[in-house]
């Protein structure tokens, strides 16, 4: 009898779902379970139908299992998908966009949950080998696409000193890459904390001084009320960091709400708290019931008129800022856009503090503002600014400034410093991003939507090096680049994001001349094993869904070329004698080692595209 149209019995060998991607167990003949992730190979798809009435699944175990039988399908989306897009499996039997492996291509574009119509064309693997590049091809797509300016992309960094050695590192390298190599607008300043703090070992004398470590190439400046007084208080007045700051109800109910890791603040070695930029992330609070009268402008984003961000003309833009909420209180703030003067040139209504709820939490405020078509300096505050009091913006407590940024309501890039963990190994920097709790969820929703607010889709790029601090082995390394991904992903999907539009770069540190024998020259003899386990561990997970790349800087930036640089200007290391284990981080120099690798990692991404 002849068998074409027909589909063979299939039962299933645990729970599947209506509208899911089913793969062949590789014991029992004819016996299906769910197809999870972009390398499992589809054998087909179920219909809609359930096992019985008022069931949501469509089998269980033992149960028989009925596939559509046609190349054009219905599928159920695991996240945004847009007409066109390559498909492949993952949780539960859902599709996303693939990196790599496409087996479908949708028909029409649908939101996670939803069904939609999509054609089955088997599977669809580029060929594609480049040198030093391994693991998921995610993140070369996202970068592709900002470059050619349909998409936009935060980059977020996360590492040990090299993220920011000599207020530069690979936080500058990036963003001069993306701005200046490959000419991509930028969209936004960093996400800047509302208040920072330099434990010891370390000391800054920065009360009421302007911060612009890391951001030397975005023309911008971060100004905050600062103590650094063992114990202090904030600053002066009734302004305070949060981890200074008295035993206060709505405040303390806040610190607890966010977990907030105080406990060894006072030292940057141990400290759990983010260092964006190498600042303790320890936001600027008032007190509740008190309100704050300074005058001038104490805390501030200084946005310049030389700054990426104006100096194009007129352009919307957006101050944000992500604040407290509290449950009791009438804590109340305005934002505003000065120019440090006598001229205001946007003011929002006061905004409450009290979320009305039973519990601490936090919020985003924004402020709409054109800047002019001549560039100016923009001074954007949530503290009263110049003329607080007789301008009635005064901030009245509980208040609490946890990040905030400028945007420019436009396609581009954006990076922000997580943590520069300096002297840190992988494993205590995933220690770190598993202990930012909420502080961290705060962040990852606002970078993704003050993105979508600039007319971006909510792309995000975590850029990871570390290696070359502690006793690295490739076990200690692998196993905590794991923890350090799977964290960052689960909180960015806890918060709204789309896995699909989440990636992360992982690199470890350069290498070294194995002549070398000042501080960190352990690392010569460590890199040959942990560089070559992280290389076959993005392989191996290169479609398990999680958007994960290594690339192995030492492809196109050996030691020798390291030692010598860019002839005549020298050494791509920061001291070829003392110090190979930071980079040179001159900005004019065309030796600059930050910016040279930082090229070569995202020409390798987008190689791989």
């Amino acid at each position: 009898m002849g068998t074409a149209g027909h589909t063979p019995n299939f039962t299933a060998a645990g729970t599947i779902l209506p509208f899911s991607c089913v793969e062949a167990t590789t014991t029992d003949p004819f016996k299906v379970v769910v197809a999870t992730a972009e390398t499992d190979i589809v054998l087909g798809v179920t219909d809609g139908s359930t096992r019985r009435f008022a069931s949501t699944d469509h089998a269980i175990a033992g149960d028989p299992v009925v596939l559509q039988n046609s190349e054009f399908l219905q599928l159920r989306a695991g996240g945004t998908i847009a007409i066109g897009d390559g498909l492949c499996p993952t949780t539960n039997g859902a599709v996303i966009t693939a990196t790599s492996r496409i087996q479908f291509v949708a028909c029409e574009a649908a939101s996670s949950g939803e069904i939609l119509w999509a054609q089955r064309v088997g599977s669809v693997e580029p060929n594609i080998s480049v040198s030093g590049f391994y693991g998921s091809r995610r993140a070369g797509v996202m970068i592709r696409d900002a470059i050619a300016g349909t998409d936009s992309i935060d980059v977020l960094v996360v590492g040990d000193s090299n993220a920011g050695s000599n207020d530069y590192g690979y936080t500058v390298g990036l963003d001069r890459v993306f701005g200046y190599q490959y000419g991509i607008d930028m969209y936004a300043t960093p996400m800047l904390a509302g208040g920072r703090w330099w434990g010891s070992p370390d000391s800054y004398a920065a009360v009421d001084n302007p911060l612009y470590e890391n951001m030397i190439s975005t023309g911008v400046f971060q100004y905050s009320n600062d103590d650094n007084t063992a114990g202090g208080t904030g600053s002066t007045g009734n302004q305070r960091l949060m981890v200074q700051c008295p035993a206060d109800t709505g405040n303390d109910a806040l610190e607890t709400y966010l977990n907030f890791s105080s406990t060894n603040y006072a030292t940057t070695a141990t400290t759990m708290l983010p260092q964006p930029n190498r600042w303790q992330w320890n936001p600027v609070v008032i007190p509740s019931g008190t309100v704050w009268t300074g005058t001038g402008i104490s805390n501030a984003i200084r946005v310049r008129s030389y700054s990426p961000l104006t100096f194009s003309g007129a352009q919307s833009s957006q101050y944000r800022l992500v604040y407290g909420t509290y449950a009791t209180g009438s804590g109340q703030f305005k934002l505003a856009i000065t120019n440090a003067s006598s001229t205001t040139y946007a003011v929002s209504s006061f905004i409450s503090t009290n979320n009305g709820t039973a519990s601490a939490g936090y919020a985003t405020a924004s402020l709409a503002y054109t800047s002019p078509s001549a560039p100016v300096d923009l001074w954007c505050t949530w503290d009263g600014a110049a003329s607080a009091q007789a301008n009635s913006r005064l901030v009245t407590g509980p208040f609490a400034c946890l990040w905030q940024s400028f945007v420019a309501i436009k396609k581009g890039y954006s990076v922000t410093n997580l943590t520069t963990s300096d002297g840190r190994s992988t494993t205590q920097i995933a220690d770190r991003v598993e202990n930012m709790d909420k502080v961290l969820d705060a962040l990852l929703r606002e970078l993704r939507e003050r993105q979508v607010a600039a007319g971006g889709s909510g792309r995000l790029v975590v850029f990871v090096n570390s290696g070359v601090n502690g006793s690295e082995t490739s076990g200690t390394w692998t196993a905590a680049a794991e923890r350090i991904r799977n964290r960052i992903s689960a909180r960015w999907i806890s918060t709204g994001g789309d896995a699909g539009k989440l990636a992360f770069v992982f690199t470890v540190t350069h290498q070294i001349n194995p002549s070398y024998s000042g501080s960190g020259s352990a690392w010569i003899t460590a890199r040959a094993t942990v560089s070559p386990a992280a290389n076959a561990w993005a392989t191996t997970n290169a479609g398990d869904g999680y958007g994960a790349c290594v690339v192995d800087t030492s492809v196109a930036f050996d030691y020798f070329k390291l030692t010598n640089g860019s002839s005549p200007t020298g050494t791509m290391y920061s001291v070829v004698a003392t110090d190979q284990i930071h980079l040179n981080s001159s900005f004019s120099s065309r030796s600059n080692g930050y910016d040279g690798v930082a090229g070569s990692i995202i020409g390798t991404i987008i190689a791989s595209a």
